[in-house]
């Protein structure tokens, strides 16, 4: 009896390299389009804001200062002395100023910095510009300034380190705490003071600090999202070669030739083989048949070259009949061994 050598199948691993590596570009591209796209996003959005509030507080200031320059008469400079009330409605200017060259300070909003420079700005040059805040009137600019200002009010909202990383990659003007929106203001077609807008940059700081966990949590989900993609991508690898293996053994163990055990040889059952079949006629040229009985029982068939006397005129070895004594010479003339019966049944066979 014979049985098929079939090969043993290894245990299918989930296949993690293949998870790490999707996981790993899947998470990087994810990644960069959202950083970038957020960036882009987020300094149009400063851009947008920045000329907003140029437009807004400049116009005020030019129209503030036409005002100014119409109603300021240097013999009454208390006329207007209420020239910021009702007109600075929907802005939110941190200082609000009309001051002459001398650093007097003929109209402004209620505020502590202003209560505290009792009427003249050259009081608190900490808090105030003299040169940023009188540099229209000083340098006789027609238009109206807007720039940087630094306002001191409390502790920044970034670093200095990260002030420096906004600064040069997304937004230039971080460095600094406010703007300054000023005009100068002419009497007689000289410029006699400025009227100025002080406007605090939190805004500016809030959405930045606003924009923060927005990123984070947009990483956040691409890295699941990274994940989840991975995740499937390699279960249907991991499904696909399953399925392979097992058609791949089924294929291999259906063409494996058959080979022998000594467990099956041990079990198996004689077979009694005719002598009409080992004693057939065989070729001039062909080998003959010797058979060879061992100690244990079993029979050894042999071949070797017959000779011319031992076969017909056809060149083929006469067959011996059923049951009939057989007698041999081999080439040194000596008789072998005689075998009167076929092959007893129940004998097994081994074959060269």
């Amino acid at each position: 009896m014979t049985e098929k050598q079939i090969p043993k199948n290894r245990k299918s691993i989930f296949p993690f390299g293949i998870f790490l590596l999707v996981f790993t570009v899947q998470l990087c591209v994810s990644a960069g389009l959202t950083g970038y796209f957020t960036y882009s996003y987020v300094k149009n959005e400063l851009e947008k804001t920045t000329d907003y509030i140029k437009n807004q507080y400049s116009s005020a200031a030019s129209s503030l200062a036409d005002i100014a320059s119409l109603s300021y008469d240097p013999k009454k400079p208390g006329k207007v002395s209420s020239l910021f009330k009702g007109r600075l409605d929907g802005l939110s200017a941190a200082e609000a100023l009309f001051v002459l060259n001398d650093g007097t300070i003929i109209s402004s909003i209620d505020s502590e910095p202003v209560r505290a420079a009792k009427g003249n700005i050259l009081n608190d040059r900490i808090y105030f510009n003299i040169d940023l805040i009188l540099a229209c009137s000083k340098e006789g600019k027609a238009g109206t300034l807007f720039t940087d200002y630094n306002l001191i009010t409390g502790k920044p909202a970034f670093t200095p380190k990260i002030r420096n990383y906004i600064s040069q990659y997304m937004y230039s003007g971080i460095k600094s705490t406010a703007w300054i929106a000023s005009r100068a203001v002419y009497n007689r077609g000289e410029p006699v003071g400025t009227v100025s807008l002080i406007i605090s940059k939190k805004q500016i700081s809030d959405y930045l600090m606003e924009q923060i966990p927005v990123l984070k949590r947009n990483l956040i989900l691409c890295a699941s999202g990274s994940a989840l993609v991975a995740l499937l991508l390699s279960i249907f690898v991991f499904i696909r070669y399953r399925s392979i293996r097992k058609r791949s053994a089924f294929i291999a163990t259906d063409e494996l030739p058959e080979i022998k055990t000594p467990a099956a040889e041990h079990e198996a059952e004689p077979v009694p083989v005719p002598a009409h079949e080992i004693f057939r006629p065989v070729p001039r040229e062909a080998r003959e048949v010797r058979i060879i009985e061992k100690p244990d029982g079993s029979i050894t068939i042999e071949l070797d070259r017959l000779r011319l006397e031992d076969s017909d005129e056809s060149g083929c070895a006469e067959p011996v009949p059923h049951g009939s004594l057989v007698s041999r010479r081999d080439r040194n003339g000596k008789q072998e061994k005689k075998v009167k019966d076929p092959i007893p049944a129940g004998r097994k066979i081994e074959r060269i």
